[in-house]
């Protein structure tokens, strides 16, 4: 194709409306091809093809690229600046066809504005999704790419409108202007969806479990305290809409890699694996939640925060934090993934709470707490 865009552009071939490249050219086409090959004074002219419209530069801080091909693969052929005149001479996805020079050339859509319109062809695009950003700062580019211009930066909670997007980068508006922002940066729901957790499908893990008890102490074992609690997880997700998956709703054992892949193949929005702790010694207290930067690390931070402050201030335990670290399930899962630990079995009173009768019921209710609370703009 950027061999016919070629031939096309310095007048060798008729437009695309009439050469068909999939049919055999005559003897005296090809002759006519030839000789404009050879001899400049026999070409096409191109800018004869009738003009759409006039548009002008918009949107940017900075000149406009006009590229020999629909894509950012073309050569650069000039720059732009805000407020130049273009003639518009049709569209190629997501690009103008302009004259340039004595041929065409190409510029992106969402930098031109119709001439007479008050708004740009592209503000017709629909709102495809709502993020809110989960980094503390997050720069807004100029292009889809790294290497283009810083132009702002969201502060973390900011909710953004996506437009499209170009690969890993999300287009969005920004001061007037469309400007890009990394996608892994943001937590995406669908227009008019709200904080409900009824679109989300959520892997729960009960760690250990048949023949790994987990954690053994003051009368209880690890896989039937985690277990307990990811039956009530289930049930409550469910009556709230949220499609589940558990890695074992039993006394089964599971390895660590069977875990990850479940949550895998059923595409899970989220991961949450349940434990219990254990420490050398009996003074060790207190509930943590851990996070992996492997795969949709910002957002696995802040699901472990907004989860691990709900469970500390229901279960009453003294907060140990949301913490990085390395355990197979959520290095190796790809959604946004969390590893609880509940409390510590080996400590009297955090056993004490773990042994209480509405101590599932609460674990699960911190915990949609918390899910809410990460999805709540």
């Amino acid at each position: 194709m950027r061999e016919i865009s070629a031939l096309e552009r310095n007048g060798i071939v008729e437009r695309a409306s009439r050469f068909q490249p999939n049919q055999s050219a005559t003897r005296a086409q090809f002759a006519a091809y030839v000789a404009r090959s050879f001899e400049p004074s026999f070409r096409l002219d191109v800018t004869e093809q009738s003009v759409l419209y006039q548009g002008k530069v918009a949107n940017t801080s900075t000149p406009l690229n006009v590229r020999s091909q629909p894509n950012m693969d073309g050569d650069v052929l000039a720059r732009l600046t805000v407020g130049t005149t273009v003639d518009i001479l049709g569209e190629v996805g997501n690009w103008f066809e302009i004259k340039h020079g004595n041929g065409v050339a190409y510029v992106h859509k969402n930098y031109i504005q119709k001439i007479g319109s008050s708004t740009s062809p592209s503000d017709d695009r629909k709102v495809m999704e709502e993020g809110r950003v989960i980094a503390n700062s997050l720069n807004v580019r100029q292009g889809p790419s790294a290497s283009t211009e810083t132009i702002g930066r969201l502060s973390f909670g900011t909710i953004v409108d996506i437009y499209d997007y170009s690969g890993n980068w999300a287009l969005i508006k920004f001061n007037g202007q469309w400007a890009y922002t990394h996608k892994d940066y943001l937590v995406t729901r669908k227009p008019g969806e709200g904080s409900g957790l009824g679109n989300l499908v959520i892997a729960i893990d009960p760690g250990h479990g048949g023949k790994d008890p987990g954690a053994v102490g003051n009368g209880l074992r690890e896989k039937d305290v985690v277990l307990g609690a990811g039956l009530e997880l289930n049930k409550r997700l469910k009556d709230l809409g949220a499609s589940t998956v558990m890695t074992r709703n039993n006394d089964t054992f599971l390895e660590l890699s069977q875990r990850a892949k479940i949550a895998n193949d059923a595409k899970a929005d989220l991961f949450i694996s349940i434990h219990a702790n254990a420490a050398a010694s009996a003074s060790a207290t207190g509930t943590e939640t851990y996070w992996n930067n492997s795969h949709s690390s910002e957002e696995s931070k802040a699901l472990a925060e907004a989860i691990n402050k709900r469970l500390v201030e229901d279960l009453g335990m003294r907060d140990r934090g949301a913490k990085q670290a390395n355990f197979v399930v959520i290095r190796e899962t790809k959604m946004p993934s969390v590893l609880i630990e509940l409390g510590f079995i080996t400590n009297s009173r955090d056993a004490a709470v773990m042994k209480r009768s509405d101590f599932n019921e609460v674990v699960a209710k911190a915990v949609i707490k918390g899910i809410e609370d990460f999805y709540n703009w």
